[in-house]
């Protein structure tokens, strides 16, 4: 008896440390499929999140570039940001609506846990704001561009919406379709070039020599689009009050743009009063200036060397000018500059 009690021990632990094996694996088995459920809801919500994001931004993006002429490379990283503190937000500031009817001592303790959120909101769009790319101007867009655009946008949310016979129908013709570009695909190519080519012909058959007053409050500033489609700017105003609106960001910049012009071939500033000058340190950071054209300073102004550094920092080709100098734009155009002369210049320097 005393010989099989060791053994018998034995088993009875082995047993015991079968059954907590087959426990413990159950356990992790558990666990991991519990973590895999979230991981996958996770995914799920980010990957909801993301198209969302991106269809609402694709619909509205003529709207935005019509109203404000940007467009944002980085709205998806800081939209799928935000879209996790939305609704937090939204549902709090319901609750705190209807607290305050009943404690306003636990609706300010609410407000501060929404003040929170509100505030990881705003951090979210300043650091995306601040990202390359999240800002970029553009021209605004013709009707006609925006109608091709919706249409080429809507025309594959109707096709998948499509019942299967029909389907079936638009794959059949999608085919010959794609049959008769294949195989006429030289010609379509010579099309679309002699289409280019006429437009551009027309174009330049239609182009006239214009003069735009631009209202930019004090001061002045005139846009000139020569025949040969050369846009010179001359004076970009401004105002020695320095208030929130900017004379060159708020009205010369979205005016130029909204004139389908993002390139200046030319900038003229006949002198450096901060009237005639403060607006072009906005056209020289938002648009792409090709050639500055200045006059030869009789003095030194803080504004002069403030525009110079950003020149110089772009690296923009100058030129400066005085009376009896000519400056070509084209072959049918050129400004002849009358002042200043030479000799006050010197006169003005030695003082």
């Amino acid at each position: 008896m005393k010989k099989y009690l060791p053994l018998f021990w034995y088993k009875l632990k082995l047993l015991i440390t079968k059954k907590k094996t087959k426990e413990d694996t159950s356990l992790k088995v558990i666990d991991s499929s519990k973590i895999n459920i979230i991981l996958r809801k996770i995914t799920n919500i980010i990957k909801e999140s993301f198209f969302v994001t991106i269809s609402a931004q694709i619909m509205i993006l003529p709207v935005m570039i019509i109203n404000f002429n940007t467009i944002s490379f980085t709205f998806i990283f800081s939209n799928i940001l935000a879209s996790f503190l939305i609704g937090p937000i939204t549902i709090g500031g319901f609750l705190l609506l209807l607290l305050s009817f009943i404690s306003i001592q636990i609706a300010a303790k609410l407000s501060i846990i929404i003040k929170i959120f509100l505030e990881m909101l705003l951090l979210i769009s300043k650091i995306g704001a601040k990202l390359p790319l999240s800002k970029v101007y553009v021209t605004t867009p013709s009707i006609f561009s925006i109608i091709i655009y919706e249409i080429i946008i809507l025309f594959p949310v109707l096709f998948m919406n499509i019942k299967e016979n029909r389907k079936r129908k638009c794959r059949k013709l999608g085919i010959k379709v794609k049959n008769i570009l294949i195989k006429n695909k030289k010609a379509i190519i010579c099309l679309i070039i002699l289409i280019v080519i006429i437009y551009a012909m027309l174009l330049s058959l239609f182009m006239q020599f214009t003069i735009c007053f631009i209202d930019v409050g004090q001061g002045d500033s005139m846009l000139i689009i020569t025949k040969s489609n050369k846009k010179i700017l001359v004076d970009t105003g401004g105002s020695k009050d320095k208030s929130s609106f900017d004379v060159g960001e708020d009205t010369l910049v979205p005016y130029l743009l909204d004139k389908k012009i993002k390139t200046l071939d030319f900038v003229f500033i006949s002198h450096f009063d901060s009237d005639h000058c403060n607006g072009l340190i906005a056209v020289l950071n938002k648009l792409k200036v090709k050639k500055v054209v200045l006059v030869k300073q009789q003095k030194i102004c803080a504004e002069y060397e403030n525009i110079l550094k950003i020149i110089k920092k772009q690296k923009i080709e100058t030129v400066e000018v005085k009376n009896g100098d000519k400056v070509i734009i084209d072959k049918d155009t050129y400004f002849e500059i009358l002042h200043p002369q030479k000799e006050l210049i010197q006169e003005n320097r030695t003082k």
